[in-house]
């Protein structure tokens, strides 16, 4: 997706006050996901495909996080 693309959608959130991030990998948005969790909280994540090829539930567990799944 080229620049333009990327910077419309974001404005496009933002008029509706929706906060949002562009990353251009998993791993940048890993890192992000880790770097927002505390810790000590507990977290609840569904089977989304991009969760699970980050394999986000192992590293919060693996860190401490009490990790609740959840699927529909």
């Amino acid at each position: 997706m080229d620049s333009k693309t990327i910077n419309n959608l974001m404005d496009n959130f933002s008029s509706r006050n929706i906060q949002s991030e562009f990353f251009q990998s998993l791993d940048e948005v890993k890192d992000y996901i880790l770097n927002s969790i505390p810790h000590n909280c507990t977290v609840g994540i569904g089977h989304s495909g991009t969760l699970q090829a980050m394999d986000i539930t192992n590293a919060l567990v693996s860190r401490g996080n009490i990790v609740g799944s959840f699927q529909s």
